[in-house]
């Protein structure tokens, strides 16, 4: 063990962070799979996720006029245009979702989730939005409905390993100073 790290102190690309663990400490705080019971759990919402996406993605880019089409929009060369652009970013996401799937709690999965979370709460607000404006039509309740329910999947998976984390070590901060 170097110096530095008998005094806790940690080289990372951003600097350096502060340890206020011991090694002994550090094995009681290694991540454990998850367990709880509920079908919302990280690695759950995360393959759903990505099927989701995946199908809307292939939608989109094949057949853009049939996922449109229930929402009572017309399947212009421009509607489907952008149907084609969704499609890839879709796919995308997709991979993302499916990859990170087994991802540890850690900043990363913290940003992944809040970063679904509020997507998919943005497009819920659109949705009811555009429903009584008239732009859309009835067809969209059902991905109002999908989105409603995967945004407060994560979400509740926002605040479950947020107290998880306060409850392990109340007084930690992490790199980034975040009190966790």
């Amino acid at each position: 063990m170097t110096p530095r790290q008998q005094k806790g102190l940690l080289s990372t690309p951003r600097g350096e962070c502060t340890a206020i663990i011991s090694p002994g400490q550090l094995r009681q705080l290694e991540v454990k799979p998850e367990t709880k019971g509920g079908i919302a759990t990280f690695r759950t919402l995360a393959v759903i996720t990505a099927i989701v996406t995946v199908v809307l993605g292939l939608g989109y880019l094949f057949v853009g006029s049939l996922v449109v089409g229930p929402w009572h929009i017309e399947p212009t060369d421009s509607v489907l245009l952008l149907g084609r652009r969704i499609g890839a970013l879709c796919l995308g996401l997709s991979v993302i979702s499916l990859l990170a799937r087994s991802v540890p709690v850690s900043i990363a999965r913290t940003a992944l989730s809040a970063g679904t979370a509020v997507a998919l709460s943005l497009l819920v607000l659109c949705g009811l939005y555009e429903l009584p404006a008239g732009h859309a039509g009835s067809g969209i309740l059902v991905s109002i409905a999908i989105e409603f329910l995967l945004a407060l999947g994560y979400i509740r998976i926002l605040f479950t390993e947020r107290r998880a984390a306060a409850e392990r070590s109340p007084h930690t901060v992490d790199c980034l100073g975040w009190r966790r």
